[in-house]
């Protein structure tokens, strides 16, 4: 695969990411809280930079900021709802709804995002492959 064919599945699983947030805030009516609104926004900007960095390849370390930043934020709101720190997410979400669908949501973004640091990282691998197998190549002219 190439650094571009990562980059494409990258986007593929934030977008994927993208529906499942506005299903579950448009068609369950389940209102997203402070953490949730933060997750989807990165997820936007993830997939923004994943798009630039397929011309612009050295944006792409920008994307493994980002996937870092949602791992982080993830894992606190899961932490949160197995009662190991004190979430305010917990408290936004609306009482009447099971408590099971942030708990869910917040696994699936944590699986997303480490998916998208995995893909990130292989495509900067990649890069980097190609630039060194170029440049050895033009060293031996």
């Amino acid at each position: 695969m190439s650094y571009r064919d990562f980059m494409i599945l990258g986007i593929l699983i934030a977008l994927s990411g993208e529906i499942i947030s506005f299903y579950t805030e448009y068609v369950l009516l389940v209102k997203p809280c402070f953490s949730c609104y933060i997750l989807r926004y990165s997820y936007l900007t993830l997939i923004l930079v994943q798009i630039i960095s397929i011309f612009r390849r050295k944006i792409g370390i920008l994307a493994t900021v980002i996937a870092i930043f949602i791992i982080i934020i993830s894992s606190y709101g899961l932490l949160g709802y197995m009662n190991y720190v004190p979430n305010p997410c917990i408290e936004a979400c609306p009482f009447e709804e099971d408590i099971e669908v942030g708990f869910r949501l917040f696994s699936l973004s944590l699986i997303g995002g480490v998916l998208e640091l995995a893909l990130v990282l292989l495509a900067i691998r990649r890069m980097r492959e190609a630039t060194d197998t170029s440049t050895s190549r033009s060293s031996m002219e």
